[in-house]
C-alpha cells in the first residue's frame, strides 16, 4: 500500500517531509520544483507585504489628523480666541462664526487655551513664547500646533515731514540692523532665561507625521525584486557547478 501511495504522488509525500523537517533527496521531480519555488515566491511575498504594512505602522502609528486649515476649525465648532483690541479682517473665504472670542490680552487669551481640548487662540507667534516663557517653563510649546492658513499681520506707518531727518533715521536704523540690536532686544523680550540649545527644527521634527508614499512601497518591492534575482541567479549558478561536478 505504500508503495502504491509513494508510486501515486511521490512529490506530495516530499512536499509533507519538507513541512515535517525531514530531510529528503534532491528534487527531481517537475512538479515538486514548481511546489518549492511556489512556497518560496509565495512566503517572501507574505514577508514583504507584512514588513511594508509594518513599516507604515511605525511610520504613522495611528495618528489623529492635525488640523491645519481655518475651516477645519470652524467646521469642527473650535471656539477661536482673539485678543480683544486687535481688528480682525478676515477675507471673503474666512467665515465669522459664534465661536468667536475676544479676551483682554495675549496673557489671558493662552491661559483660556488650556481650559478645553477644542481651543485655538489667534496672536502672534512672539507673543506666545514669551507669555509662556513668563507663565511656566516653556515646555507646554511642544504640545502646540500653528496653523498655516491664517496670518494676522501689523502694519506700522510713520511719515515725517522734514526730509534730511528721515535720511539720517533711515541711515540710523541701518545701522541698528547690522549691529544686531533690534535681534538682542527681540531674543530678551521672548527669551529671558537664555535662548534654548535645542534647535526648533529639532523639537518640530519630534512626533512628526509622515505619510506612507508611493516611492516607499516601490523601493520595498525593488527591493525584493533584487533578492529575487539573487536568489534565481545563486539557483542556476549551484545547478551549474553540481552539473559540472557530476
Amino acid at each position: 500500500m505504500s508503495h502504491k501511495i509513494e508510486y501515486f504522488s511521490p512529490w506530495w509525500l516530499y512536499l509533507v517531509s519538507l513541512l515535517l523537517g525531514i530531510g529528503i533527496q534532491d528534487p527531481k521531480s517537475h512538479r515538486l520544483r514548481i511546489i518549492l519555488l511556489g512556497w518560496l515566491i509565495f512566503s517572501f511575498s507574505i514577508n514583504t507585504t507584512f514588513q511594508c504594512f509594518f513599516t507604515s505602522f511605525l511610520t504613522d502609528p495611528l495618528y489623529q489628523h492635525q488640523v491645519d486649515k481655518y475651516e477645519e476649525l470652524v467646521e469642527d465648532n473650535y471656539d477661536l480666541i482673539f485678543a480683544k483690541g486687535d481688528y480682525v479682517f478676515l477675507d471673503s473665504q474666512f467665515s465669522i462664526t459664534s465661536h468667536m472670542k475676544w479676551l483682554l490680552g495675549g496673557e489671558n487669551s493662552l491661559l483660556y487655551l488650556h481650559n478645553g481640548v477644542k481651543n485655538a487662540v489667534f496672536i502672534p507667534e512672539e507673543s506666545v513664547v514669551y507669555f509662556y516663557n513668563t507663565l511656566c517653563d516653556g515646555n507646554v510649546m511642544n504640545d502646540l500646533h500653528r496653523i498655516s492658513t491664517f496670518q494676522k499681520q501689523y502694519h506700522l506707518i510713520v511719515e515725517f515731514s522734514n526730509k534730511h531727518f528721515v535720511k539720517r533715521f533711515y541711515v540710523l536704523m541701518n545701522r541698528l540692523i547690522e549691529s544686531g540690536f533690534p535681534d538682542k532686544i527681540a531674543n530678551d523680550v521672548l527669551y529671558p532665561k537664555g535662548k534654548p540649545l535645542m534647535s526648533k527644527t529639532i523639537s518640530d521634527a519630534i512626533g512628526y507625521y509622515s505619510p506612507f508614499s508611493v516611492v516607499h512601497m516601490r523601493s520595498a518591492f525593488l527591493l525584493y525584486s533584487m533578492g529575487l534575482g539573487f536568489s534565481f541567479l545563486s539557483f542556476l549558478i549551484e545547478i551549474i557547478v553540481y552539473r559540472l561536478k557530476f
